[in-house]
C-alpha cells in the first residue's frame, strides 16, 4: 500500500489529527467506510496541502 503522507500521519497519531486512529490502516479504513475524500490543494501563494472532506463545493 502506498501512502503519501504516511510519515506525517505517523507522527501526528497521537495528537487525534485528522482525527482519532490507532494506525494508519485504521484510518484509511475509517475515511473508506464513512465516505471521506482526499484533495490535494496547490496555490500560487505557497499555501499548497490536502484536506479530507465529505463533500466540495465551488462557488464563482
Amino acid at each position: 500500500m502506498h501512502l503519501e503522507n504516511k510519515e506525517l500521519l505517523d507522527k501526528e497519531k497521537d495528537y487525534l489529527w485528522p482525527m482519532d486512529y490507532e494506525k494508519v490502516v485504521d484510518l484509511i479504513k475509517y475515511i473508506k467506510g464513512n465516505n471521506y475524500h482526499y484533495y490535494k490543494i496547490y496555490a500560487s501563494y505557497g499555501l499548497n496541502g490536502w484536506i479530507l472532506s465529505k463533500s466540495v463545493l465551488f462557488e464563482e
